[in-house]
C-alpha cells in the first residue's frame, strides 16, 4: 500500500471451490484488502493472527460444518459480520446460520453487485467522533455573554 493511501477494510473469503472464491475476491479487491482460505482450518488460523472487518464464508466446507465455523468465528471476533453463502441452502440451514450470528445468508449463484452493496452496508468506517457542545447557563439564552464551548466542558 502506498504512503498516504487510505486504510482499506480487510475481508476474508472462505470457500473450498476456487471459482466462487476467486470471483468474490476479484470483485472485492477493488475496494477492500482481501484474504482467502480454502477451508475452515486455514480461515481460523488466519483469524487468530489477523483482525478483519468482514468474513464471507461458504456453508459447505470439507473440514468443518459451516455453522460450526461461523460460531467459532463469532467467538474469535464477536463484532465481525459474517455473510454465509451456500449452493445447497435450505430454510433450516438459513435459520441455523442466522441464529449463530450470520449477518446475511445468500444462495449461490448470487448477484455479485448485490453482494458488493450488502458488504458496503456491513463494512462502514467508524463514525467520526462528535465533539460535544456545552452551553453555559450563566447568562440568559438571548444574552451575547452566553458562552458556547466545543470539545470539553468548561471549568
Amino acid at each position: 500500500m502506498m504512503a498516504g493511501s487510505p486504510v482499506r477494510a480487510r475481508v476474508l473469503v472462505v470457500d473450498d471451490l476456487e471459482g466462487p472464491r476467486e470471483a468474490i475476491s476479484m470483485m472485492l479487491r477493488m475496494k477492500y484488502e482481501v484474504w482467502t482460505a480454502h477451508d475452515a482450518r486455514s480461515a481460523l488460523r488466519f483469524l487468530r493472527r489477523q483482525q478483519v472487518e468482514l468474513v464471507v464464508q461458504d456453508l459447505g466446507l470439507p473440514d468443518c460444518d459451516g455453522i460450526r465455523l461461523l460460531r467459532r468465528i463469532k467467538m474469535l471476533h464477536r463484532g465481525v459480520p459474517v455473510i454465509v453463502v451456500s449452493g445447497l441452502g435450505t430454510i433450516q440451514s438459513a435459520e441455523d446460520a442466522m441464529k449463530a450470528g450470520a449477518a446475511a445468508y445468500l444462495l449461490k449463484p448470487f448477484n455479485l453487485e448485490e453482494m458488493l452493496v450488502l458488504i458496503g452496508e456491513l463494512v462502514k468506517p467508524p463514525p467520526k467522533p462528535v465533539r460535544p457542545v456545552y452551553i453555559s447557563k450563566a447568562a440568559p439564552s438571548n444574552s451575547p455573554e452566553r458562552a458556547v464551548h466545543s470539545g470539553s466542558k468548561p471549568a
